[in-house]
């Protein structure tokens, strides 16, 4: 401490100013004294009413500019410091560094000017920051069209300042540069803010709405038109009692189709190209189509249908006069020819190409596999009801 007072001494002799007016000039030395109490009255202020009421108080004065040639510095009374610590994490001194900066640079981007292009963006955010700041709620919108009933009657805030030559719509609507300009500095300079309404203010507005008219919405330009189907009208004479009768008629004679196999079509139309009707398939089909024959007409049976059918041509390179016999097995040899028989390429093609399930080949491949054992499931039936009717006529022949 005696170190300091000894440099602070060397310091002011050092002054030949100070030490002019020190000795030499009153005037000069009342004037410095004046400043000097003007700039400490804030701190006399708070040590008086500190030690009259046991009030705290603290403040800090700091430049604004960063050409500014202000000494910033903190004032207080009280363990300001110690309560700066525990909430803030930050001394005395550090906080009003951080305020100086801050100071600066909003002074700084404030100077700095706006380009046109995006004054109506700026507009735009101050207005609805404001909206927000002021009504308390988070994601609010801005209603221009319908700013009475939206805003001033549901949140109780108004708009104050807002410049007369300017109509009442969004900034971004606004096309004269002058215009978008004005609004811009009315509400940078807060001429144009947001205010609370009073509670007549907002009976009154409550008021105005209930006497207007609804708005109601204007019609799109792309809207279509209704959509609704004109009813027939629905006469009480007997004609058209008549036609009422066809109608229902005619819906009363539709039969759908009967949906059958893949399988039975296919063995249908082969036996049609081949000259014969449609057999049915199965083992309970013939035993039910047998008539009951005694043993005095079974040999009779048994000759008629060894004429029904029908012999088989070999090839186109045999003689009309060599016939072959009727075989017994005509149908199990149709079917087989039918099913047509799988490549060496085709299997290359299907080992290359994997499918994935769901797909509209792995599709085609199961339809076709499905396929293919329908048909060997009716070759064993056929070849089954082919050993049925071998018995049947080697019982009829005996």
């Amino acid at each position: 401490m005696p170190s300091q007072l000894a440099e602070i001494q060397d310091a002011v002799h050092e002054d030949d100013n100070l030490m002019n007016a020190l000795n030499h000039n009153k005037k000069c030395m009342a004037e410095l004294r004046k400043e000097y109490e003007d700039n400490h009255a804030s701190f006399y202020s708070l040590s008086s009413v500190d030690s009259s009421t046991g009030s705290w108080g603290f403040g800090a004065i700091i430049r604004a500019s960063y050409t500014s040639s202000v000494q910033s510095g903190f004032f207080g009374r009280g363990v300001i410091d110690g309560f700066m610590q525990k909430y803030f994490n930050v001394s005395v001194q550090e906080m009003v560094c951080l305020l100086e900066d801050y100071a600066c640079m909003v002074t700084t981007m404030g100077n700095k000017k706006v380009p046109l292009n995006k004054m109506q963006l700026v507009t735009v955010e101050l207005i609805l920051s404001g909206l927000c700041e002021i009504s308390r709620v988070s994601n609010l919108t801005m209603s221009y069209a319908c700013y009475d009933q939206d805003i001033r009657a549901a949140h109780g805030v108004m708009i104050e300042g807002w410049p007369n030559a300017i109509s009442f719509i969004a900034p971004s609507k606004l096309k004269v540069a002058l215009q978008i300009q004005t609004l811009y500095n009315a509400w940078r300079s807060g001429q144009a803010h947001w205010r609370v309404m009073t509670s007549a203010e907002r009976r009154e507005v409550k008021e105005e709405l209930a006497e207007r008219k609804p708005v109601v919405r204007a019609k799109r330009s792309d809207a279509g038109g209704s959509h609704k189907r004109k009813r027939k009208p629905i006469s009480d004479n007997k004609d058209g009692d008549l036609d009422k009768d066809d109608e229902d008629d005619d819906e009363a004679e539709y039969w759908p189709k009967s949906k059958k196999s893949c399988a039975i079509r296919r063995s249908g139309a082969s036996e049609a190209d081949d000259g014969e009707a449609p057999s049915t398939k199965g083992k309970c089909s013939l035993k039910k189509s047998k008539p009951v024959a005694s043993e005095g007409n079974a040999k009779s049976n048994a000759t008629n249908l060894k004429k029904e059918r029908a012999p088989k041509c070999k090839s186109a390179m045999i003689n009309d006069e060599d016939v072959e016999q009727p075989s017994k097995k005509k149908r199990s040899s149709k079917l087989k020819k039918v099913v047509a028989p799988v490549t060496a390429k085709e299997q290359n093609v299907k080992k290359k190409h994997k499918f994935t399930p769901g797909s509209k080949p792995a599709i085609a491949e199961s339809r076709a596999l499905l396929e293919e054992m329908r048909w060997e499931k009716a070759q064993k039936e056929a070849e089954s009801n082919d050993d049925d009717e071998e018995e049947e006529d080697d019982e009829s022949d005996k």
